[in-house]
């Protein structure tokens, strides 16, 4: 008898039969006489486990019957494409898993028709489901040369109802039971946040890594209490490894999950999810947690700061929180928690305990403890030290060992065999560590020492959150980091802006305590490219480095005058 292994679908059912009767979703109802003034959410529709799994396979026996109409048997990788933030995306994923295919997910912008022909291609996709009005199926025909066929994604739960062949053909066929699989077989291909080339990577799950997913997220986003519902808020997209693991860790400990109207939560929404939704854990990425420490300090009265408060905790990673406001949760018993992952390795690698737990200096992060039937440990990581420069710093950059359970796909791994995540850390004591953000955050300067750039922009966030929209420091090679600004008012000059955020930097305690290669050197320093025009990844919207420096090279060269 061919192995079980632990996947997405097989954690739904152990789910439904210990709580078929919990609550699993909740979907906010929209007042339409209030859009587009905010809060427009009038209530939430629930979702229990038993109407889930229904619903999943309501829409494994439609896809099944259109697919294999087309031609396109099980086991065929298909296409979907959509922004990945409703219940009915969920049901795609899972539908088309339990009809017995592998879902190829991905939520790219609309304007990257190319990319998702060209990532089909690579997978030897046989079709796209698509989310009508968020890509324009006419250009997808015009550059689908390869015989990908095209499908609209269902916008509700019962939309297959409206399809007459579906009614007259369809409705009566027996889904059929899960195809035999192997270790090796792919479960799920997601796609990396950041690209290489401008192309993101393509990341196969398969089956034996999918168990290895299941049993870390039993360590993951654990309730407070085993005898209180879980109640989750929604982080990106389900197309991509965040949001999906987010779902399947709920389902494990029979959590609920709230549909937002958008990924970037407004205070308004957070407030109706909290009060209408009974929200007790919020999970976003630090930018927005940044900005929603910045409200409460901006509108104190507002009882923004008190909902945070009293949230069993908030989960946030994709990125770091600048030290301040790690402080300044700290100091008002905000529970937040650290979760380190990656899109290769899944979620999660490394997290702390939380802020509320934390009786050190710092919330460390730590591995977690998974073990093998056998008791020997499931995972097996290593951080191998990088050479220090004249400043003495010592970080460390995590690999994942070839024999660890979630070490990813071979061609993500380096010759030696094992995965070189680029991500460094500080061992603050043995097993204990501090995120020092990735390779390429640590800018190489002129002298050959290294500079902390992802710390000044923290810094620079701080001092001149006023200002500032965003901002990105680079510099590789050159005598003295530059800082780029996108600016946050319209009403100050350029000349101006740039020698009132130079006055501000200059007069922070922590600028002035870096070595004179980390310091921004002169106003000239400072360039300010218009609003919201650095480049992003399009899922996290954290500003590229690499591609902004090679951009602004010119520009560069003229202020170093080489």
């Amino acid at each position: 008898m061919p192995p079980r292994f632990q996947t997405h679908l097989s954690n739904l059912e152990r789910a439904v039969s210990l709580w078929p009767s919990a609550t699993a979703f909740k979907i906010p109802i929209i007042d339409r006489s209030k859009v587009p003034d905010s809060p427009h959410i009038s209530g939430y529709s629930v979702v229990t486990y038993t109407e889930l799994y229904q619903d999943v396979l309501r829409f494994a026996e439609y896809w099944a019957w259109r697919l294999q109409k087309a031609g396109i048997t099980p086991k065929s990788v298909v296409g979907f494409c959509s922004k990945g933030a409703q219940y009915t995306d969920m049901l795609h994923i899972y539908g088309l898993s339990r009809a017995g295919y592998v879902p190829q997910c991905f939520s790219l912008l609309p304007n990257a028709v190319e990319l998702v022909i060209s990532l089909l291609e690579r997978s030897g996709a046989k079709a796209l489901i698509y989310q009508e009005g968020y890509i324009n199926p006419a250009r997808l025909s015009t550059n689908a040369s390869s015989g990908v066929k095209l499908f609209p994604s269902l916008s509700a739960r019962d939309s297959y109802l409206r399809d007459s062949s579906w009614m007259l053909e369809g409705s009566t066929s027996i889904l059929a039971d899960m195809p035999i699989v192997s270790a090796e077989d792919t479960a799920l291909i997601f796609h990396s946040t950041g690209t290489t080339s401008g192309v993101p990577k393509h990341v196969p799950y398969s089956y034996q890594y999918m168990d290895t997913l299941i049993q870390k997220l039993k360590f993951a986003f654990v309730p407070a209490s085993p005898h209180v519902q879980d109640v989750n808020s929604w982080v990106g997209s389900i197309c991509h490894m965040g949001q999906a693991s987010y779902v399947m860790s709920g389902f494990y400990h029979g959590s609920c999950m709230i549909e937002q109207t958008t990924p970037f939560l407004s205070p308004g929404e957070l407030k109706a999810m909290v009060n209408m939704g009974g929200l007790t854990r919020a999970s976003m990425f630090p930018a927005l947690l940044v900005k929603l420490f910045q409200d409460c300090r901006k509108y104190p009265e507002s009882g923004l700061r008190d909902l945070l408060l009293n949230l069993d905790s908030i989960i946030y990673g994709g990125g770091s929180l600048p030290k301040d406001e790690i402080e300044w949760a700290r100091n008002r018993r905000i529970n937040l928690i650290n979760v380190y992952a990656s899109t290769e390795c899944g979620v999660p690698i490394l997290q702390s305990n939380g802020l509320r737990l934390c009786d050190e200096e710092e919330d460390y992060l730590r591995s977690i403890p998974v073990k093998k039937d056998d008791g020997s440990p499931l995972l097996s990581y290593r951080f191998d030290a990088l050479p220090a420069d004249e400043n003495g710093m010592c970080l460390k950059e995590l690999i994942v060992l070839s024999d660890s359970g979630d070490c990813p796909d071979k061609s993500f791994r380096s010759a030696d065999g094992h995965f070189h995540t680029g991500d460094l850390f500080e061992e603050a004591k043995p097993g204990a560590f501090v995120f020092r953000g990735r390779s390429d955050d640590w800018i190489k300067m002129a002298n050959a020492c290294k500079c902390d750039a992802r710390s000044i922009e923290d810094d620079v966030r701080q001092a001149c959150a006023d200002l500032i929209f965003d901002c990105v420091v680079v510099g590789t090679r050159r005598p003295s980091p530059a800082l780029i600004v996108e600016p946050a008012v319209a009403e100050m000059s350029e000349e101006s802006l740039r020698q009132e955020i130079f006055r501000r930097v200059v007069g922070l305690r922590s600028h002035n305590q870096r070595l004179p290669h980390e310091r921004i050197a002169s106003p000239d320093g400072v360039i300010v490219v218009p609003p919201r025009s650095l480049i992003r990844t399009a899922t996290k919207g954290n500003v590229r480095r690499n591609a902004v420096e090679e951009a602004m090279n010119a520009r560069l060269d003229s202020i170093f005058a080489i």
